[in-house]
């Protein structure tokens, strides 16, 4: 009788295993302890095929992971620097509006592409289940396009204006641009954060070893979006600087360095805490840790004021790939662990 679990890619069943009885609970050869007795760690799986199937993610829910995140993080800078910057910020809310609107357009082509058909996609939002991290993230993603949206007809419509000019445009005008705000704000921001949590969740609720019920997966991509977003905001910032367009770079480059230290060492704590807590070796996620110290030397290596822009890119650069490098790893941690018949739930 073949093994239960007989999809491609899995490892065939040798004449050693059946003849050893391994699996079946009797004596192995050479007087091995039956399989009852032996502990744990060392009981494989079913005839040592795995008991879970795995993932059915590739690398396009790597990339939606990671744009979304870059969007969200970006998303809530703007809006930070737009609320309580002043005037001297309002260059930087501009860039950061744009930013996170360009992230966020691929990511529902991305996720129906992942799907497989549109119409499951639009299935999802036809009943609302709070309960369900993946519709939930449907319905998230939906309205925080309309958040995004919200902003950038904001940006738009105040473009070439002076504060002064924005106040005394009229009662009508007023009222609109209170009704942007209040859907940009009070909507947008806390959509945002869901977004940037909302996959970790995901990825907590199914059976796969290295991601089911992992407490450390939430606020790891929570950190990583605040990072990734920031650096993505700055990164814009500096490279339109660089070809004469007034975005604040000099004036927000500190505070926004501000942001980029905190949410790195908030990312490095949760991701030591998360690999501690996998019971499984990742040595990729090596790579996540790397690119977070690198791009915080670049930041602190002193330079001039020519060389300062160029530093801050390719510290962006660096902090953007570890991000998708984070996302990257722990989807692949999955598909490991549900192909390792040695993994425990």
């Amino acid at each position: 009788m073949p093994p239960h679990d007989t999809q491609t890619g899995r490892p065939p069943v040798g004449p050693q295993v059946m003849a050893e009885g391994r699996g079946l609970g009797f004596p192995a050869a050479g007087g091995a302890p039956a399989l009852s007795d032996r502990t744990a760690e060392t009981v494989p799986g079913y005839y040592d095929v795995p008991m879970l199937k795995p993932p059915v993610w590739k690398d396009l829910i790597s990339w939606y992971f990671f744009l979304g995140g870059v969007s969200a993080g970006a998303y809530v800078t703007s809006r930070l620097a737009e609320r309580y910057g002043g005037p001297k910020f309002r260059p930087l809310a501009t860039v950061g509006t744009c930013v996170a609107a360009a992230a966020a357009v691929p990511c529902a082509p991305l996720l129906i592409a992942d799907l497989g058909d549109p119409k499951r996609f639009h299935h999802m939002l036809r009943v609302f289940k709070p309960e369900s991290p993946m519709n939930l993230g449907a319905w998230v993603l939906t309205a925080y396009h309309g958040a995004g949206a919200a902003a950038l007809a904001r940006e738009w419509l105040r473009r070439g204006k002076a504060d002064d000019e924005q106040k005394n445009q009229g009662f009508v005008r007023n009222a609109a641009d209170g009704l942007l705000v209040a859907v940009a704000d009070v909507g947008g921001i806390p959509l945002a954060l869901l977004l940037a949590s909302y996959t970790g969740v995901l990825l907590t609720g199914g059976a796969t070893p290295a991601w089911c019920k992992n407490a450390w997966l939430p606020a790891l991509f929570s950190a990583s979006a605040v990072s990734s977003g920031a650096s993505a905001v700055s990164l814009a910032a500096e490279a339109l600087g660089r070809v004469g367009v007034d975005t604040a770079a000099d004036v927000a480059r500190g505070p926004l360095h501000i942001v980029q230290s905190v949410a790195h060492l908030a990312e490095v704590i949760t991701l030591v805490g998360y690999l501690s807590s996998v019971r499984r070796a990742v040595p990729a996620a090596w790579g996540t840790l790397v690119a977070a110290a690198g791009a915080e030397v670049l930041r602190r290596l002193p330079a001039g004021r020519r060389l300062r822009p160029w530093l801050d890119i390719g510290s962006a650069a660096l902090s953007l790939f570890g991000a998708y490098h984070l996302r990257s790893t722990v989807v692949n941690a999955g598909h490991d662990s549900a192909n390792d018949p040695q993994s425990r739930l």
